[in-house]
């Protein structure tokens, strides 16, 4: 099974950055410890990317998952052993602000990701699809990320503008073309990029066979997630729903409410969950696009 490099991981980045702020911190740490704290501080950041890498080169969701599974108990005991320096004192001058930060963020990103592998509808990335992308000034400086980000993940990327930074340009000129582009190409897919996302997506949802939806921030599901009573705790449930229940083609990110590794996580996710094909779902989607022509 073809899958990207694990260098392009977001979590395998975020992962490194952290093995680096923990070897910090330990030199910070008494000496007689070298062997205590500081060993097995260093061995459990080091296991978070060494683990995501090698599962990522597996082949399978199966052993993906596995290996995700062992970071995330990595970064578990990591999270212990960094409470442990804190309570004893140790590392008085080291601001663990920031590596609390990082910590949490790698944890809550590895438990999203261990989450997305096991949902059936989600495969590891086996055809590269088509994404259009298209903003005006709100988001240009994001869509210029994104573009890199996706080519560099073996999308077929087509920018459809602005092409430069125009404070005075207007959103529905880019987003029309984008959804022109989506509807008339069903393998397909297109982002968006605006200040909230809801203008951008008003706009493209007024092109017949478009069902663009927002994404401007994480947040865990309050209630069942359907109408089985299914439960869900992960962050970016709302971006998996949109592709599994409304077969959504066009995401529009909020950029003045997400940050640049949110809208990438975001993004990618959308673009690996498939459409689950469910009866009560086909047919409230042709109910959406017969009214829209």
């Amino acid at each position: 099974m073809e899958n990207k490099g694990y260098k392009d991981l977001i979590v395998w980045k975020k992962a490194m950055d952290l093995v680096v702020s923990i070897y910090e911190l330990t030199e910070k740490l008494p000496r007689n410890e070298t062997y205590g704290i500081i060993s097995q501080m260093q061995r459990c950041a080091v296991s978070i990317p060494s683990n995501i890498a090698e599962g990522s080169k597996r082949g399978t969701k199966k052993d993906f998952t596995h290996f995700l599974i062992i970071a995330f108990g990595s970064g578990s005991e990591l999270e212990t052993q960094v409470g442990i320096v804190k309570r004893l004192s140790f590392g008085k001058d080291v601001n663990f602000t920031k590596i609390d930060l990082l910590l949490d963020e790698v944890m809550k990103m590895l438990s999203v990701f261990i989450k997305k592998l096991k949902t059936k509808n989600y495969k590891l990335m086996t055809k590269n699809y088509k994404v259009y992308l298209g903003t005006d000034h709100t988001g240009f400086e994001l869509k210029q990320k994104v573009k890199v980000y996706l080519a560099d993940l073996g999308y077929e990327v087509e920018d459809r503008g602005s092409f430069e930074y125009v404070k005075n340009d207007d959103y529905p000129d880019f987003a029309k073309l984008v959804a022109e582009e989506v509807a008339g190409n069903k393998e397909s897919f297109g982002i968006i990029f605006g200040g909230s996302g809801q203008g951008e997506a008003m706009c493209a949802n007024r092109t017949p066979g478009v069902r663009a939806a927002v994404f401007y921030a994480q947040k865990e599901p309050i209630t069942d997630i359907d109408i089985t009573g299914a439960k869900s705790t992960d962050p970016f449930e709302i971006v998996k729903l949109v592709r599994e229940h409304n077969n959504a083609n066009i995401l529009s990110i909020a950029t003045r409410f997400v940050t640049e590794d949110e809208a990438k996580f975001a993004i990618e996710l959308f673009l690996n969950t498939k459409f689950s094909g469910k009866e009560r779902h086909v047919r409230r989607i042709n109910k959406l696009d017969s009214s829209n022509n």
